[in-house]
């Protein structure tokens, strides 16, 4: 697996390529990992696929080795421009394309943007639509988290909420997700 830096126009992008095991007419598959992640997340899945086809992953603006973009603008539609800038870079005319957490909001973004250049979508765990959270959940829940978010000690707090979601997890699964 080899390590390369992309630039786009709004920063430098870290990419993580498996190339194929074989030679193959297979479409290469990219990979998109959520928020406060990288493209290491994705190894054993680019080691698999690899099998079959080059396989890449991409760590978005601000995640991993990739700079935080120069605009401050970490939208889906941002992160897809930074999907099509590797995907130019590395002359990519169509992909599949794989999407966890935060980001399958980015490949819905690229779809919607450039259907032509994808030519399937898989979205792994997609964030919840909060408009449709009954009320009192969006108060008690969805709400303090947002407001958290934007502030100073956001990734404190997302790694607080990671936490929660361990409690009564094994000891093995909470220091493996921790060492993602």
């Amino acid at each position: 697996m080899r390590s390369i830096t992309i630039a786009s126009a709004t920063g430098s992008i870290e990419v993580l390529v498996a190339d194929a095991a074989t030679k193959t007419l297979a479409l290469p598959a990219v990979f998109i990992h959520g928020m406060a992640c990288a493209a290491d997340l994705w190894r054993p899945q680019l080691e698999q696929t690899a099998q079959q086809r080059t396989a890449i992953a991409i760590s978005l603006p601000g995640h991993g080795a990739s700079t935080p973009p120069s605009d401050h603008d970490y939208s889906p539609a941002a992160c897809a421009n930074t999907l099509f800038a590797v995907m130019d870079a590395l002359q990519l005319e169509s992909i599949p394309l794989v999407g966890h957490s935060y980001g399958s909001c980015v490949a819905l973004a690229a779809a919607a943007a450039q259907p032509h250049r994808i030519a399937k979508l898989v979205l792994v765990d997609p964030p919840i639509d909060c408009t449709q959270c009954p009320p009192e959940v969006y108060e008690a829940q969805m709400a303090p988290m947002q407001q958290a978010m934007v502030g100073e000690d956001w990734r404190s707090v997302l790694e607080q909420s990671f936490r929660n979601a361990l409690t009564g997890g094994t000891s093995e699964t909470q220091a493996n997700i921790w060492r993602a």
